[in-house]
C-alpha cells in the first residue's frame, strides 16, 4: 500500500512539470546566447549544465509556483489541453507540498548555477524565478492587461539568453548589442505568449484575468500580436544600417518568409488557435537561433 502511495506521488510530481515543450523554451534561450559567445575551442560540459539548470530547473519550479497561484483558474478545467497535469486541483499534490517543492527547486537552481557557471548566470536565474512568484503568487500580476505577456517574454527569452551567453564570454557581463537582440527576441515572444491567451480566453475571462484577448478582443488582439512578431526584424535592419550591427547580420531577414505567413494566417484567423501557438512557439526558437547565428557570424 505504502508502496503503491509513493509511486502514485511520483506520478504527481513528474505530470505537474508538463508540458515537456516548456522545457525547450528555456532550452533554446541559453542556447542562442551560448552561440553569440561560443569560443572555437568548444568545451560543451558548461553549455549543458546551463540548459540544464534552466530548463529543468526553471521550468520545474515555475510549473509547481503557477500551478499553486492559479488553483482557482485551473479548478475550470472545461476545455483546459493541459487539465491531466493539474495535480493540485486533482487533489494529488497539496498546495502549500507545491509551493515547497517550487521553492526547493528554484533556490536549487541558484545555488548550482554560482557553483557551477558563474554569479551573473545566478543572477539572472534568480531574476526569473522572482519574476515567477510575481507572475503566479504576489501581487499576481498576470491578472493585469499586457503584464504577463512581458513578464513571459522576459522570463522565458530575455534571462536565458543573457545568461547563456555569460556560460562563455570572457567577461561574463554581455555586451550592449547582445542585450539588444535578446530583447527583440522577448518582443517576439510576447506576440508568442499572447497566442496561449487565446487558448484560455474563456478560462480567463471567468477569472477575471484581463488578457488581452479578453480586453481587446479576438480581433484587435490579433493585429497586436502580430505587431509584435514583426517589430524585432525591421529594429535589426535599421540598427544594421547605422551600422551598430555588422552588414552581415541582414541575411536573418531571411526567416521573414515563414513570419509573414504566420502573420497573413493570424490576421485571417484562418488556423486553429493550437495550430497558432505551436506555430508562434517553433518561430520564436528560430528567431532567437537566427539571430544569434548572425550575431557570431558577424563578431568573428
Amino acid at each position: 500500500m505504502l508502496r503503491k502511495k509513493i509511486k502514485r506521488k511520483l506520478i504527481a510530481h513528474m505530470k505537474i512539470t508538463q508540458p515537456f515543450i516548456k522545457w525547450l523554451i528555456f532550452f533554446f534561450g541559453v542556447t542562442a546566447g551560448a552561440i553569440m559567445s561560443i569560443p572555437e575551442s568548444l568545451n560543451l560540459i558548461p553549455f549543458f549544465i546551463g540548459a540544464f539548470i534552466f530548463s529543468v530547473f526553471g521550468q520545474c519550479g515555475v510549473r509547481y509556483i503557477n500551478d499553486f497561484g492559479d488553483q482557482d483558474v485551473d479548478s475550470l478545467q472545461e476545455g483546459d489541453p493541459l487539465s491531466h497535469t493539474r495535480m493540485i486541483v486533482k487533489g494529488h499534490i497539496h498546495p502549500y507540498e507545491a509551493l515547497g517543492v517550487g521553492i526547493i527547486v528554484h533556490v536549487s537552481g541558484v545555488i548550482f548555477a554560482y557553483l557551477l557557471l558563474n554569479w551573473f548566470f545566478a543572477l539572472m536565474f534568480g531574476t526569473m524565478v522572482l519574476l515567477s512568484f510575481m507572475y503566479s503568487v504576489y501581487p499576481r500580476l498576470k491578472r493585469f492587461p499586457f503584464t504577463p505577456n512581458v513578464m513571459i517574454g522576459i522570463g522565458y527569452v530575455f534571462l536565458p539568453i543573457v545568461a547563456g551567453y555569460s556560460i562563455y564570454a570572457p567577461a561574463i557581463i554581455p555586451p550592449l548589442d547582445v542585450w539588444i537582440l535578446a530583447l527583440l527576441c522577448a518582443i517576439f515572444a510576447f506576440g508568442a505568449s499572447i497566442s496561449k491567451d487565446f487558448m484560455d480566453r474563456e478560462r480567463d475571462a471567468k477569472s477575471d484575468i484581463r488578457t488581452l484577448p479578453v480586453v481587446l478582443g479576438e480581433r484587435l488582439a490579433t493585429r497586436v500580436k502580430s505587431a509584435f512578431f514583426l517589430i524585432p526584424y525591421p529594429a535589426v535592419g535599421f540598427l544594421t544600417v547605422l551600422n551598430f550591427y555588422p552588414r552581415i547580420m541582414l541575411w536573418s531577414f531571411l526567416t521573414l518568409i515563414p513570419v509573414g505567413i504566420l502573420v497573413y494566417k493570424l490576421i485571417t484567423l484562418n488556423f486553429s488557435r493550437e495550430r497558432i501557438m505551436q506555430w508562434s512557439i517553433m518561430l520564436t526558437w528560430l528567431t532567437e537561433l537566427v539571430f544569434a547565428i548572425a550575431y557570431r557570424v558577424s563578431v568573428m
